[in-house]
């Protein structure tokens, strides 16, 4: 059972490194070119388009993770990958959250180079928990 919750975990996780990579290298960088007269609208359209595409994946890695760690607790591989999604969690919603919200009553500049800027953590933080199970994964998964 572990191997299986392991490599979905490992799926959904090498899934939202490709999002990220895509939204901090070419996505939010594009911000800065919106038109500021259509930006609430794009604003909107970001924001509901991206909760569709992440949020029930991200909860699907915290789900996966938390129950392998949970039923593996003293395998401190495991507990450093939950720790890692949490910290996902803590940027996301301490820091990306409400630049995007900010972002909702129209273009500033500043407002998206600090979204640019803060996003480097959470981008860093998947890879990093995506190359670590890359790294286990014949640990917990016969191949």
């Amino acid at each position: 059972m572990l191997a299986n919750v392991f490599l979905w975990n490992l799926i959904v996780t090498v899934y939202l490194v490709g999002l990220i990579w895509t939204i901090q290298m070419v996505h939010y960088p594009s911000f800065l070119s919106v038109d500021p007269k259509k930006f609430i609208s794009f604003s909107e359209f970001h924001q509901w388009g991206m909760t569709k595409l992440v949020g029930w994946v991200m909860v699907l890695e915290l789900v996966l993770t938390s129950w392998i760690c949970w039923q593996n607790w003293f395998d401190w591989r495991l507990v450093v990958l939950q720790f890692l999604v949490l910290m996902t969690w803590v940027f996301t919603f301490l820091v990306s959250v409400p630049l995007h919200k900010k972002l909702l009553s129209g273009y500033e500049q500043q407002v998206i180079e600090s979204l640019i800027w803060t996003n480097w953590p959470r981008t860093f933080l998947w890879t990093f928990k995506a190359g670590l199970m890359l790294l286990w994964v014949e640990r917990y998964v016969q191949v």
